[in-house]
């Protein structure tokens, strides 16, 4: 019997193993990704602007990462006790003006440096929903501010492709062996409405669709058809009944690793995750001849893999 529908990824023409660098831009589903790959000890980086929802701030972080642009004070709003930007995550809020000003540009220089050898990019799309200010600047992140500072719209498919037209041809001129993966989130913003999600949710789909046929280098990813498709049931996700289970992000993990990891990079991530599983043990008897024994094959395991991987941390 076959009590799911699974989804064919097509292979794609480019693989991803641990001398690549990878940087991920998006959602938390991003985060979820981009946790897994730095864990089985691939040279990554993840969200230098912090969580991003909608691709007009997934564009912009991308913009200043590329071109080393810096925020200044002016860019920088007071509210609630603290400072923040408008295109940056909470996280980067602080309550002194200049903490949060050197919090936010340090990201975006060391962003800007890991992008200049980066050669595999991965977006993830979470809504088509913005907030925008008074003169329609879009913000990636309200920060608990006022309601009446804000309007929201729908971006529109057609203005999203022009954006990302301009900004990949942008970076495969200096980046010429540049991939990029686009994902669509699975996660429902639910407060949009169901109907209002669903049409977000397509429009995402329409602008990924569109990327991949006007360029080589862009494919995708099925991380929503996953879930919506051969996960399609409630115990695959969090309490909130909107977020992915640790088992249904552990399960697109496996898929993601079989569509892009070749065997040899399969094996490198399992020792890895051996290692890292080995030094987290803690010994009831430290002094033990066993435990000694055990940590001196724990620093040659570490020798072992970090003459292949020297970044491994």
């Amino acid at each position: 019997m076959q009590l799911t529908t699974p989804i064919t990824i097509e292979k794609p023409s480019f693989g991803i193993g641990h001398r690549n660098r990878v940087m991920l831009i998006g959602s938390c589903f991003t985060e979820n990704i981009g946790n897994r790959m730095a864990y089985h000890g691939f040279n990554t980086m993840a969200n230098p602007c912090g969580i991003l929802y909608n691709p007009i701030s997934i564009a912009q972080c991308l913009h200043m990462t590329f071109s080393g642009d810096e925020i200044g004070e002016n860019d920088l709003v007071t509210g609630n006790g603290l400072w923040h930007s408008w295109q940056h995550h909470g996280k980067f809020s602080h309550p002194d003006k200049n903490i949060c000003l050197q919090n936010c540009n340090n990201a975006l220089h060391q962003a800007h440096v890991f992008l200049q050898h980066t050669d595999t990019l991965i977006l993830t799309f979470g809504t088509a929903f913005v907030y925008c200010l008074s003169d329609s600047t879009v913000v990636a992140n309200c920060h608990k501010m006022p309601g009446n500072m804000f309007f929201k719209r729908k971006l529109s498919t057609e203005e999203l492709v022009i954006c990302y037209n301009a900004l990949i041809d942008k970076l495969l001129k200096e980046v010429p062996n540049l991939r990029i993966i686009l994902t669509v989130s699975p996660i429902r913003h639910w407060k949009d409405g169901y109907r209002q999600n669903t049409l977000s949710k397509a429009t995402l789909h329409l602008l990924a669709n569109e990327l991949q046929c006007a360029h080589p280098s862009v494919s995708y990813f099925p991380a929503y058809e996953i879930v919506m498709d051969e996960l399609r049931d409630y115990r695959f996700y969090d309490t909130d009944l909107l977020h992915p289970s640790p088992t249904a992000v552990e399960y697109i993990w496996e898929r993601f690793s079989d569509t892009y990891f070749d065997e040899p990079t399969k094996a490198l991530c399992q020792k890895v995750a051996q290692w890292r599983k080995m030094s987290q043990h803690r010994p009831l008897f430290p002094e033990s001849a066993d435990y000694k024994a055990f940590t001196q094959k724990l620093k040659q395991m570490e020798l072992e893999l970090k003459i292949q991987l020297p970044d491994l941390q």
